[in-house]
């Protein structure tokens, strides 16, 4: 399958998650150190929202697979059993949305993402920025990124629900 084709049905797999949660039950907290589904959302909009300009921005052909950091990605996201702090700047803001506006902003974003993403080179490096964790990354990179990072919240946003249930 694609990887435009996997960010979007990935996209739609986060809003059906999304739209499963009561407007009440997306701002309740399992605990006082973990997330809401509400939190979950805002981390996952401000951690992508410069994507789109990223893609839009400077960028280089290399001589590596463009894929090459896309394992070492997916071994670090999809292992669940292992927890990660988000840098401040992506962690959520006491600043509550309600849903359908938090979901559309996520969405909106995502669609920009999707229309840099198409309109440019997957295979060449970004230079505007390098990943915190992973360092300087092709645009296939990135949206490999997003699709996992997003993956591994989906897993914790069944988490909550199944917690406060």
């Amino acid at each position: 399958m694609e990887l435009l084709q996997q960010f979007e049905e990935n996209t739609g797999q986060l809003a059906d998650l999304i739209g499963s949660f009561s407007e009440g039950d997306f701002f309740i907290k399992p605990s006082e150190e973990e997330w809401s589904a509400a939190e979950v959302l805002e981390h996952l909009y401000r951690s992508e929202f410069g994507v789109a300009r990223l893609f839009l921005g400077e960028s280089t052909r290399i001589e590596r697979r463009p894929d090459t950091l896309v394992q070492k990605m997916e071994d670090s996201l999809l292992n669940f059993s292992k927890k990660t702090k988000a840098p401040e700047v992506i962690q959520p803001t006491k600043n509550q949305q309600n849903k359908n506006e938090l979901l559309t902003s996520f969405k909106s974003n995502r669609e920009k993402i999707a229309q840099a993403y198409s309109e440019n080179e997957p295979t060449e490096l970004c230079l505007m920025y390098k990943h915190p964790v992973y360092g300087s990354l092709t645009r296939f990179e990135w949206l490999s990124f997003c699709i996992l990072h997003t993956k591994r919240h989906i897993h914790q946003l069944k988490e909550i629900r199944r917690k406060i249930s």
